[in-house]
């Protein structure tokens, strides 16, 4: 795949198939569950998202740039004021006032 095309989780499965292996097998060498892999495609798992972009040589912001910083540092979603401000009661508030 391209570099600097964002991926998906089927493209992520089948470019992992693509070069010979599964997700089950890139979890497992990596010393995690063996569902792990098959998991960081539709929730978060910082050691699986980690071990398929080893295997993929492919950056992590890459894979998830939902997830991941292009520095390599991982986004809090709890606090992704850039991607979507958090509404806070003070917000609300605000706008109803004005």
């Amino acid at each position: 795949m391209a570099s600097g095309q964002t991926w998906d989780r089927h493209q992520i499965a089948a470019e992992v198939k693509r070069r010979g292996s599964t997700l089950s097998a890139i979890s497992l060498q990596a010393g995690l569950p063996e569902a792990a892999c098959r998991n960081a495609l539709i929730r978060k798992y910082q050691a699986a998202e980690r071990a398929i972009g080893r295997f993929l040589g492919v950056p992590l912001w890459e894979l998830w740039p939902d997830r991941w910083r292009s520095d390599g540092s991982r986004i809090d979603h709890r606090t992704r004021a850039h991607i979507r401000p958090e509404r806070t009661r003070n917000a609300v508030k605000n706008s109803k006032a004005a």
